[in-house]
């Protein structure tokens, strides 16, 4: 580890081993940039290959801080042939970014973004995006003005109207869906921020499942954030498309 201060805030490097991949991380003390264990057990998650959760092509990071799960998306991103863009709201861990992933040599195989969730204009690569990945983007204030609420809606808007999409034009391709590691910070799940962000996703209309979590991505942390941890699946539920293109003609008067 090395330690170095930069910006009057002092920060560290970090190697971490991703099922054999060395990925070397520039993190702080900050929130925006630091490594936080979740974003550890969703990166060995993402890049197990006897699970291969990430399905499709086009893969976005939400939130992504260090950018440790675009740099281990990217490191494999050849043989998967995918596409992988790391977005985050703050422009300081957008710089954060771009120094690790030239730290790691990945610079052409991830792309860096904007993404402002309290913006409502959605970004360029919603009608392309087939999965969002986040870690440990919930925490703070239980107040409707945090940013996770903004999330939350932002999800909603990209999946829900490429279900649509999919029924009223005819596209081949499947809604995209988000991946969601979190942690309950607190102790308890009633009455968290993450209780208040699924919520939030479910009141928007999308189906939020609770995965179970594989113990070879768990056990690249201390036991004792385990019971903390909580992966989520967000998608568009069930008959979506039917009934939303019904809505739209029912509103739409004769």
């Amino acid at each position: 580890q090395n330690l170095t201060n930069y910006c009057s805030i002092q920060i560290r490097t970090v190697s971490i081993n991703i099922h054999g991949m060395v990925i070397s991380i520039q993190e702080k003390w900050r929130e925006q940039e630091h490594l936080w264990p979740a974003a550890i057990v969703m990166a060995n998650y993402l890049t197990d290959a006897s699970s291969e959760p990430c399905k499709g092509a086009n893969i976005v990071e939400a939130g992504a801080g260090t950018g440790l799960l675009s740099m281990a998306l990217g490191s494999v991103s050849q043989s998967k042939e995918w596409s992988v863009v790391a977005t985050d709201g703050d422009h300081l861990a957008l710089k954060n970014i771009r120094r690790n992933l030239n730290l790691n040599r990945l610079t052409g195989r991830v792309s860096v973004q904007t993404w402002d969730w309290y913006l409502t204009k959605l970004p360029e690569w919603a009608p392309s995006v087939d999965l969002i990945v986040a870690s440990d983007v919930v925490y703070g204030n239980l107040c409707s003005t945090s940013a996770y609420f903004f999330l939350a809606r932002r999800l909603a808007e990209i999946i829900l109207a490429r279900a649509l999409e999919s029924v009223v034009g005819g596209s081949p391709r499947p809604a995209p869906h988000a991946l969601l590691l979190l942690q309950v910070r607190g102790g308890s799940f009633e009455g968290s921020t993450v209780q208040a962000f699924v919520a939030e996703m479910e009141r928007h209309g999308l189906q939020v499942d609770l995965l179970e979590i594989p113990p070879i991505a768990l056990a690249s942390v201390h036991q004792e954030v385990w019971p903390a941890l909580r992966l989520y699946r967000a998608t568009a539920p069930a008959g979506y498309s039917a009934a939303g293109l019904a809505s739209k003609q029912e509103g739409a008067g004769p």
